[in-house]
């Protein structure tokens, strides 16, 4: 019997490859994966084309170690460039985002303030979703750790935003904006008591008192580099330049 003819990817179909494989760790694209096989059978799709298409997206990120196969198409590197372009906007039309992590808590602190009291519960569920799929994708870059102490306890760690939330609408949900880090760590950098320099070594304000025992889990650290989607250089300058020891200003 011949092979059915050769179906080339729709647009919806690569953008819902790109949405799965910027939530799913790389060690975790394979046609194995429940994920995968749920998608693919809604797309019409095979598991292993899936996985193959959303490996490729790989050969696209230019801080990966591990690469894809390589053979990605035009239209791969439009959709890509697209949600980087403006990865809120792009998000913001998949409507069915499925959070792996929703049920874990979330700090909500930074960004209840966002939402005004009496807001339409559409906007705060929205608001929430989005919060967990930046979440999933910091999960899938640190493969569930710590970038500073590789901490592996969900309830322990929080998506931190490098620029704020409320700063820039577009870098909310780009992965290169966030780091994974533990309640403390994250608290330290919310309020401007840590920042990171490009190599990604810790900046720890002088301003900071830390007692003997504490001065371990902050001198001399350096965060872990990410599998995928390594913090931006402008978005870690923008810290330092704006939210380091900002409570003296």
């Amino acid at each position: 019997m011949a092979n059915p003819p050769r179906r080339n990817w729709t647009r919806p179909e690569q953008i819902r490859a790109l949405e799965l494989y910027l939530r799913t760790p790389f060690g975790r694209i394979h046609r194995g994966n429940h994920e995968i096989i749920k998608l693919a059978k809604s797309i019409g799709r095979t598991p292993s084309a899936l996985s193959l298409k959303m490996a490729n997206f790989a050969a696209l990120d230019p801080t990966i170690h591990q690469k894809g196969m390589g053979n990605f198409s035009k239209s791969d590197g439009e959709i890509w460039a697209e949600f980087f372009a403006a990865p809120s906007s792009f998000l913001s039309k998949l409507p069915d985002l499925e959070p792996i992590y929703e049920q874990t808590p979330l700090p909500t602190d930074r960004f209840v303030h966002e939402l005004r009291e009496g807001v339409d519960v559409e906007r705060t569920v929205k608001t929430r979703k989005n919060q967990n799929y930046f979440r999933e994708m910091l999960f899938a870059s640190y493969d569930g750790k710590c970038a500073l102490t590789h901490i592996a306890q969900p309830e322990l760690l929080n998506a931190s935003h490098i620029k704020p939330w409320a700063t820039d609408i577009e870098a909310r949900l780009d992965p290169r904006n966030g780091i994974l880090l533990n309640a403390l760590h994250d608290r330290a950098f919310d309020r401007g008591l840590i920042t990171f320099e490009d190599d990604l070594s810790l900046v720890v304000s002088k301003h900071i008192d830390l007692p003997e025992i504490s001065r371990p889990f902050f001198e001399g650290k350096s965060l872990i580099r990410p599998s995928r989607f390594a913090p931006d250089p402008a978005f870690l300058a923008f810290h330092r330049d704006n939210e380091f020891e900002k409570f003296l200003r």
